[in-house]
């Protein structure tokens, strides 16, 4: 059977993914990363919105479905997280009791108390837990919850309950389980969906080094105007909220164009489909490779040259862990093991 893959979507999120190591790697609040955060995570919203279908499955299965997928991945990688760091702190390549705010001196079984209180706690108020991007996985599983029951006309007074939501901002710090991220990001998924057929033919369309570059320039003047934005902390920007908020719609959309321009030229030159196979994994398990590396090479500047070394050297092991995860433990990742010959 071909594949269904889609070449330059592949390498329009191996390049994201790229960035978002890359910002964990540097520097945050740097300028440069503040400009890559207007649009890295609203892409994988708009890509993942384009990639939605409907099926005829019953409710039930398709829920089930989408908690495998989405839900076991990231609740699993939150555990592993814990097991890992704490070894690696003791081995001396891992910063867990600073990442937790805890001394030194304090025992293995304190450490791993604290990374369970902060984890329920981060999952009860939608806010910091210890692995971050796991937020991405429940904020997209309501997303295709919310459109799913939409499409279908299921649980009207659901969809009813999420417009009111989205439109009342105090609501947003109330909510559990990244809620509060899947309502900011959701225009973004259904924005892929909606023009899916659209944004799919930038593929074949003339002048993608023009456009690319004229969103390029768009991006950097919104994003020094509007300021630092975050879809992890509901941050729509450093203006006024009525402001701030249709400035990182708009910026976040022509970031996402920039990228999909850039990746339809850029299909050719790399098998982009293995690598994009593998994005859950870079997703979850980053952040253990990035607090290894930051700690084995202590000394060295964060420069943008060891930055991007750096954010290679961290893909690369992502992709390999993908591979035997894939190979040894498929239901790491939510896929159901192999059949029998």
């Amino acid at each position: 059977m071909p594949s269904r893959r889609i070449a330059f979507l592949d390498c329009a999120k191996v390049v994201t993914a790229f960035l978002v190591v890359f910002v964990h790697c540097y520097d945050t609040y740097n300028a440069l990363c503040v400009h890559i955060k207007a649009f890295h995570m609203p892409l994988f919203f708009v890509i993942s919105g384009m990639l939605f279908h409907v099926t005829e499955q019953p409710f039930q299965r398709w829920l089930l479905r989408q908690v495998r997928t989405l839900l076991v991945p990231a609740l699993i990688s939150m555990v592993l997280f814990v097991l890992l760091a704490i070894p690696a702190y003791r081995f001396g390549i891992g910063d867990v009791y600073r990442e937790l705010q805890m001394t030194s001196d304090c025992s293995s079984m304190d450490m791993l108390l604290a990374y369970i209180q902060k984890t329920c706690h981060g999952l009860l108020h939608s806010v910091y837990v210890p692995n971050g991007l796991v937020w991405f996985l429940f904020a997209l599983f309501f997303c295709r919850l919310f459109l799913y029951v939409t499409l279908r006309k299921l649980w009207l007074g659901l969809s009813i309950l999420t417009v009111v939501i989205v439109a009342v901002p105090t609501f947003h710090h109330r909510l559990p389980l990244f809620l509060p991220q899947a309502l900011m990001s959701f225009p973004f998924f259904v924005g892929g969906y909606l023009l899916r057929d659209k944004l799919k033919s930038i593929e074949g369309t003339r002048y993608k080094p023009l456009m690319a570059l004229v969103c390029l320039a768009a991006t950097i003047v919104l994003t020094h105007f509007n300021g630092e934005v975050s879809s992890y902390t509901l941050s729509f920007g450093q203006r006024a909220w009525w402001m701030s908020a249709p400035m990182f719609y708009v910026n976040a959309c022509l970031g996402t164009l920039m990228i999909l321009f850039l990746s339809a030229m850029l299909r050719s030159i790399l098998n982009w489909e293995k690598l994009g196979a593998a994005l859950l994994t870079i997703l979850l398990y980053q952040f253990f490779f990035i607090n290894t590396l930051g700690n084995l090479w202590v000394g060295f500047n964060p420069s943008v040259p060891m930055a991007l070394i750096e954010s290679a050297v961290v893909m690369l092991l992502c992709y390999v862990l993908h591979r035997l995860l894939s190979r040894y433990a498929p239901w790491v990742l939510g896929s159901p093991p192999p059949s029998p010959p």
